[in-house]
């Protein structure tokens, strides 16, 4: 079928599309019979397929009883009107199924990238071309009935793509590091060539639609006349614009899906910092955990802020562990400014991120105390502390990203002068509503962290997440000690907003046990077997 479609589509393009035109009784004999016969070849895979489905694989059936009945009845109806023809020019959108079958013979079911790039030129750019290169030659009904089979295709190419980036991830685990880099690399650059020719296709189906408009549909528009015929050539431009931005919006639907399974792994893989600051309340933990000096605990490293605040409490020991290195590294170079700096120099560095102090201390005092791992990441990633560290890492970015509209409502102002209450202004309420839209969190939740599973919450119950944005926009960043907000709105911590772990007051406890910490790169499965006198652990995410 994929060669008889080739054939057609020449025919449609030396013949400018007239051969649209031509009804299947005004074909040659030649052309007449190998449309008839594709049309009915068709109609019998459809039938026996469901057949077999029905009688020897039901169970794995997904959706071929629908696509072929669909499909049945749509042949079937151009067959009856005589525009089997049609037909004939989409058949070439079957060629992505022809190349996953040649691999399924030789043992490959996994998702190739040649039947990704099949499934977007054929049954994608392909599609929408044909569609309205034919719009003047069909009617409503089969041009609405395109349209839904090109959502079906864009669906089919979002599976393939998903399980395209899943199969690269999946294949990382069991590499070495350098196979785990050059196969997240991978991963990046499968996301830059779809976003390529999504963009692609979105520039060609606008460009289609702008000509059907300015071509076909505006020079019928008599503004002067009030009638039926007017009512429709408007509904139509709508119908298209309509068109047009479902389809956009669902391909970048595609990118952005992708974007927040696959994101934190890949920050992991390729060793950026995620966390700058540890979002779990070490107040609740200390509640919770009743620390006292002859507790082992095990918790997750983040950007150490927890960590450290345990510390202070003088436990016998700390293993904190991680899957990211930047984190860890992170951690490594906050202990070795309390074993090795006084104090003032310690919260200048991770406080007010002075640049010049870290460039005084980090290769004279500091750098030779460091691993090997936290020392390569901080030789390649000073401008972490030059560039600011409360906007470090990817959830700083989203800081960063946020912040002109925090400086826009006045946020920025009232919280840097300590105004301990929100005024009300069209300002801050603009923002309040554009900080509700999930559709916008969905891009940025995954730059702090948030896996997909949590995003799916939230999306189960959106007003669990609007409530609880008004609950701290509102109240809970306003009030005077909630340093993780004022970190990220004010750029910095001042000594009377700041974790406890930056407070002068507790300095020497953290230099006092300093060496009690016990980095581990790995799951926490893995460095809970490190020793077998825990008393207590901290999973962070489960105090949220």
């Amino acid at each position: 079928m994929s060669v008889i479609g080739c054939y057609f589509a020449y025919r449609f393009y030396v013949t400018d599309g007239e051969i649209v035109d031509a009804v299947d009784s005004e074909l040659s004999a030649v052309d007449g019979s190998i449309v008839l016969s594709t049309c009915v070849i068709y109609l019998v895979y459809c039938a026996v397929d469901m057949f077999l489905c029905f009688t020897c694989y039901s169970s794995e059936v997904k959706i071929a009883y629908w696509h072929h009945t669909i499909y049945f009845v749509l042949v079937a109806y151009l067959m009856r009107t005589g525009r089997g023809l049609l037909f004939c020019f989409f058949v070439l959108e079957e060629f992505p199924t022809f190349v996953a079958s040649i691999y399924m013979l030789i043992g490959d079911v996994r998702p190739r990238l040649t039947t990704g790039v099949s499934i977007f030129f054929m049954r994608m750019s392909f599609h929408t071309y044909v569609t309205y290169a034919c719009i003047d030659r069909t009617n409503t009904r089969l041009f609405i009935f395109s349209n839904i089979m090109l959502m079906l295709h864009i669906n089919w190419f979002r599976s393939w793509f998903v399980k395209r980036v899943t199969l690269v991830r999946d294949q990382a685990d069991n590499k070495s590091d350098d196979g785990k880099r050059g196969l997240s690399l991978e991963v990046t650059t499968h996301v830059y060539l779809v976003a390529a020719m999504l963009f692609l296709q979105t520039i060609m189906h606008g460009a289609l639609i702008f000509a059907v408009l300015s071509n076909s549909l505006l020079p019928k528009i008599d503004w002067s006349e009030r009638n039926w015929d007017l009512v429709q050539v408007i509904l139509s431009i709508m119908g298209h614009v309509g068109c047009f931005f479902v389809f956009t919006i669902r391909m970048v639907g595609i990118i952005q899906d992708v974007y927040t399974e696959h994101f934190i792994m890949h920050s992991i893989s390729q060793k950026e910092i995620i966390y700058n600051i540890s979002w779990e309340d070490p107040r609740e933990e200390r509640e919770a955990l009743g620390i006292t000096s002859d507790d082992v605990i095990l918790t997750i490293s983040s950007a150490g802020c927890n960590v450290l605040d345990y510390l202070i409490e003088g436990p016998k020991a700390i293993v904190a562990c991680d899957f990211n290195v930047a984190q860890l590294a992170m951690l490594e170079l906050k202990l070795a400014c309390i074993k090795h700096l006084d104090y003032d120099r310690f919260f200048e560095i991770w406080a007010k991120s002075n640049y010049k102090v870290f460039q005084e201390n980090y290769k004279s005092v500091l750098r030779s105390t460091l691993t090997d791992v936290t020392r390569d990441f901080w030789d390649e990633n000073e401008a972490l502390i030059r560039d600011n560290i409360m906007f470090a890492g990817t959830s700083g970015l989203a800081a960063r990203l946020l912040r002109p509209g925090l400086v826009w409502s006045g946020i920025v102002d009232y919280m840097v002068k300590r105004k301990l209450y929100l005024p009300a202004s069209i300002g801050i309420t603009i923002f309040r509503n554009f900080l509700s839209n999930q559709t916008l969190w969905g891009w940025l939740a995954p730059l702090g962290g948030v896996p997909k599973s949590q995003l799916d919450l939230v999306k189960r119950e959106p007003w669990v997440w609007s409530d609880r944005l008004e609950e701290v926009v509102g109240r809970r960043m306003w009030t005077a000690d909630n340093y993780f907000y004022y970190a990220y709105i004010a750029g910095e911590w001042s000594k009377d907003c700041c974790p406890r772990y930056m407070e002068e007051k507790h300095f020497a406890s953290l230099r006092k046990h300093v060496d009690r910490v016990t980095l581990h790169h790995g799951p926490i499965a893995e460095a809970a077997q490190l020793r077998d006198d825990f008393t207590l652990a901290s999973l962070l995410d489960s105090m949220d």
